[in-house]
């Protein structure tokens, strides 16, 4: 038995030298998240782990700054301005033209895309970069060079990205917990 990270669960799930769970006698799984069985199961669909949690994801938004990029901050009209990475990208300008940055850094987002990919890294010993990621890299080197991000943030658990939280921060949108 063991635990392993949705980022590294295949690695061990896509293993002769794992098996199913249906074997161990375990086979009600009809409660469990969808994408977490999904993320336990084998290429062949065997399911061969189960979920001890479940991490969903957010956009979440400094609502003070969304007052005065988006003339709103309630919740159902920021989504309608929000609901889609052209919309996204659009209010990243706005944000920018008013003294703000959209996210703070270029890997706030990357889950959202890495974790919607329908294909593996590796496919027969071949690495092969899933669409989303090539479509994040783009919207990334966009944001970097337009300004939209902040581009002295390295990642998504550093004290720059709490700092930008507060008060005094400058960023509206993050994408949590995970």
């Amino acid at each position: 038995m063991f635990l392993a990270e949705a980022d590294y669960i295949l690695k061990y799930t896509d293993s002769d030298f794992t098996m199913d769970i249906a074997n161990l006698g375990v086979n009600q799984v009809d409660t469990e998240y969808q994408y977490t069985v999904s993320a336990a199961s084998d290429s062949n669909g065997k399911i061969k782990g189960v979920s001890f949690q479940c991490c969903p994801s957010a956009l979440i938004y400094r609502r003070s700054i969304a007052k005065d990029v988006l003339g709103t901050d309630d919740p159902a009209e920021v989504q309608a301005q929000l609901d889609s990475w052209d919309k996204y990208e659009a209010v990243a300008k706005t944000a920018k033209d008013k003294g703000y940055y959209i996210q703070s850094s270029f890997a706030d987002n990357y889950r959202v895309f890495s974790n919607n990919a329908d294909s593996a890294w590796v496919t027969g010993g071949q690495l092969t970069i899933p669409a989303v990621v090539d479509q994040w890299t783009e919207q990334m080197k966009s944001f970097y060079d337009n300004g939209y991000i902040l581009d002295t943030l390295p990642g998504v658990w550093d004290d720059g990205k709490t700092a930008e939280m507060f008060a005094t921060g400058k960023t509206m949108c993050f994408f949590g917990p995970a």
